[in-house]
């Protein structure tokens, strides 16, 4: 789309410009910003692969109707320098940052969502071009994608920017009813004849829908919880509703349960396109109380299914996912403006410039930008009992007698997120008058420090701390001794968790436990709800298998990733002891991921080579790291048969079991720095990448030689990286095939 015709929305020579314009125009819900992430995507792909023509770098940004010139500035500087500009307001200083940071590049921006100035807005006449201004200067051939309602917000980016329309197009009507009854029915086809009667009855109903993408997946969608339900789809059929797209939206919020509906309500205390985490959200959802307690699950399982129904029926959707990060979602602008409407009053925000007045009786307050003035209107919100402040400027600082003056007034509060680029804060003494505080976040600039008051252990009901990666001083070492309820912390938390957590049962993630003199494995012995990863370091400190058996790891069934580490360093008590303390970490059946790290012990311990009752049977990713003792065994790969993955990190393997042939859901193969390995047994034909790190040098030559033996075993698999060392060229040949120097 962007490399494939000569002058395809291509600037001219002499029109003053170095980059060129295109622009997908089309209705709410038509698929813009989809097909705009999927030309994204591609491009960031090309760009990894560094192929002919890549773009230096990749960028989007979310305009919408009532936008900021400063905000999308800061958001360009951050994926173009990897700098955050957080504390800056200056808009000059922006500008000149962008231009700098954008100087001598070639980039692909997405700008999704710019709308048409039909009421010619001042805000949108003079922005629009001023948001481009910075994009002059540079290396030809940029290219700026738009995403738009109206083929007329083009010519709102100036006079002299010359664009491309591409419009979508309705689908063709059988087009749009296979659609739909994929998002209804998924696989099952007409031919069925149970099937049918739904197929008849849901194309009346696709007829309703104008052929709307979003209405096809969100009324699809609930019609698909009730795809048996032959009653459900004939009243379906009979909603007027279903004639608008904005009813059609409507009518599948009203089929959601009440807690469900108060969920996706709760939504739109964010902005629009705002990428929401599943985790975050379903701990908000828990703080704020809009999740029923039952006996017979945890109020975070009843919340992730909400979040799951919402997602099945595409009230909330799925933004592509970043390298290395989380995966996202966002809530359609359609849905935002139902969010909105069915929201109330009890939720406000204060965003791009916004100076009017807040209503008394908001329950609910995102605050995009922190400043005085704001600061005024928030401590007059006596009912507040949410407040997230989004962004404190280096010219704003959030004071800690602001803040103490604050929390003194907002005493119904419960939850309070900041997020600051100061690197330097205390929090008050009054912190501990926030007695309904459920969730706590406060985020600060990179080696930044934050100091605690006494009385912050009397935060009797907080339930997640999340403090970023600052660096946290406790003076009395007693500040959080009392966090009984605690359910979720980052790990800097983990670090300064008292001696005795144990009556911390509510606790449920634990990134990290340090056995040492005053933190021994017994502590874990009831905290058997924690979930998710837990790594667990300084194990040369345990002395028997009795005291690994005191963690009783065996009994949390919620944990996926475990890591055991043992010591960085040579020293160790005995090989024989750690492989008696090995033994007793069993953890329980259903893990997923096992990394075992410097452990000198010369054996394995049963439950990976043999197959005792409670045993991790599903394991499918496996890591061994510096286990300078272990070889090679055959039982491993047939205890552990639904690996997916492996890798080997400077291990004394001289080869790998030929029992690993059978292993015919392993799709990854890493070997790292494990120079006895010289030769490879056959491989499964599952693998899809193999990757071979500083490794033998003649073993590493002989799989990139074609017909070697070694090259044969491999030949199959579809990506094949090597990495030589680190004084040799970076080189790569083929679609599939990598020499990369590091």
């Amino acid at each position: 789309m962007l490399h494939g015709k000569e002058g395809y929305g291509e600037s001219t020579a002499d029109d003053g410009l170095c980059y060129s314009v295109l622009g997908i125009h089309g209705i709410s819900g038509s698929g813009k910003s989809t097909l705009a992430q999927l030309v994204c995507a591609q491009e960031k792909k090309d760009k990894e692969e560094k192929k002919d023509g890549h773009f230096d770098l990749i960028m989007w940004v979310h305009v919408s109707q009532k936008f900021s010139v400063e905000a999308i500035y800061r958001d360009m500087i951050k994926v173009a320098s990897d700098c955050r500009c957080d504390g800056t307001t200056n808009l000059d200083t922006l500008h000149d940052i962008l231009d700098y940071a954008l100087r001598d590049k070639r980039f692909f921006l997405v700008m999704d969502d710019v709308w048409c100035n039909n009421n010619k807005d001042t805000n949108c006449v003079h922005n629009l071009p001023q948001l481009l201004s910075p994009l002059r200067s540079g290396r030809r051939g940029r290219k700026i994608l738009v995403t738009s309602r109206n083929v007329d917000a083009l010519s709102d980016l100036g006079p002299d920017v010359k664009s491309t329309p591409i419009p979508i197009l309705d689908l063709k009507e059988d087009d749009f009813l296979k659609l739909f009854m994929y998002y209804a029915l998924g696989d099952r086809t007409r031919d069925n004849q149970d099937m049918s009667t739904f197929w008849n009855i849901g194309a009346q109903i696709a007829q309703k829908l104008k052929r709307s993408p979003l209405a096809a997946s969100i009324v699809g969608g609930h019609l698909r919880r009730r795809k048996n339900n032959v009653e459900f789809w004939r009243k379906a059929k009979d909603q007027d509703l279903l004639n608008q797209t904005m009813g059609a939206l409507l009518w599948s919020y009203q089929h959601l349960n009440e807690q469900v509906r108060r969920c996706f309500a709760y939504c739109s205390i964010f902005p629009g396109r705002h990428r929401l985490k599943r985790d975050e959200l379903v701990r908000l959802w828990v703080a704020e109380g809009l999740i029923r307690n039952t006996h017979s699950q945890k109020m975070e399982d009843v919340a992730q299914e909400y979040f799951d129904e919402l997602v099945s029926t595409s009230l909330l959707q799925l933004r592509m996912k970043r390298y290395y990060s989380d995966y996202c979602y966002i809530v359609h602008d359609l849905l935002h403006h139902l969010a909105e409407r069915v929201a109330g009053d009890d939720f406000f925000r204060i965003e791009n410039g916004w100076t009017g007045e807040v209503p008394r009786g908001v329950r609910h307050l995102f605050v995009d930008n922190y400043n005085e003035q704001v600061l005024k209107m928030i401590v007059e919100l006596e009912n507040l009992c949410t407040l997230f402040i989004n962004r404190v400027g280096v010219d704003t600082p959030l004071e800690k007698k602001v803040l103490e003056s604050m929390v003194k007034k907002l005493c119904k509060l419960r939850v309070l997120s900041v997020r600051t680029t100061q690197v330097k804060f205390s929090l008050p003494a009054s912190i501990g008058l926030l007695k309904h505080l459920r969730f706590l976040l406060f985020r600060m600039g990179p080696s930044s420090k934050l100091k605690f008051p006494s009385t912050f252990n009397k935060l009797y009901h907080i339930q997640m701390l999340d403090f970023g990666s600052c660096n946290l001083l406790f003076p009395s070492g007693k500040e959080i001794v009392n966090l009984v309820n605690l359910r979720h912390a980052t790990p800097n938390v983990s670090v300064h968790l008292p001696v005795d957590i144990s009556r911390s049962t509510s606790l449920q993630k634990l990134p990290f436990f340090y056995v040492g003199k005053n933190h021994k494995l017994k502590v874990l012995r009831d905290l058997n709800n924690i979930r998710g990863r837990l790594r667990i370091c300084g194990l040369i400190n345990v002395e028997s298998k009795e005291e690994a058996l005191e963690a009783k790891l065996a009994d949390k069934e919620r944990l996926t990733e475990l890591e055991l580490s043992w010591n960085f360093s040579k020293e160790t008590i005995s090989p024989e002891v750690e492989a008696e303390v090995l033994e007793g970490l069993c953890p329980a059946m259903c893990l997923e991921a096992l990394k075992i790290e410097c452990y000198s012990g010369a054996t394995y311990p049963n439950w990976m080579v043999d197959k005792p009752s409670g045993s991790p049977w599903y394991l499918q990713k496996l890591e061994l790291r510096e286990c300078s003792r272990l070889g090679p065994v055959p039982e491993l790969f047939e205890v552990f048969v639904h690996l997916s993955s492996l890798t080997l990190a400077k291990c004394t393997w001289d080869a790998l079991p030929d029992s690993i042939e059978h292993l015919k859901l392993l799709k990854k193969l890493e070997i790292y720095k494990c120079l006895n390995i010289r030769s490879l047994p056959a491989l499964p034909q599952s693998l899809e990448t193999f990757r071979l790190d500083r490794c033998d040098v003649v073993f590493m030559r002989s799989c990139q030689t074609i017909g070697d033996p070694n090259w044969n075993k491999i030949q199959h698999i579809p990506s094949r990286e090597f990495f030589p060392n680190s004084s040799s060229p970076s080189v790569t040949f083929g679609d599939n095939v990598s020499i990369i120097g590091t």
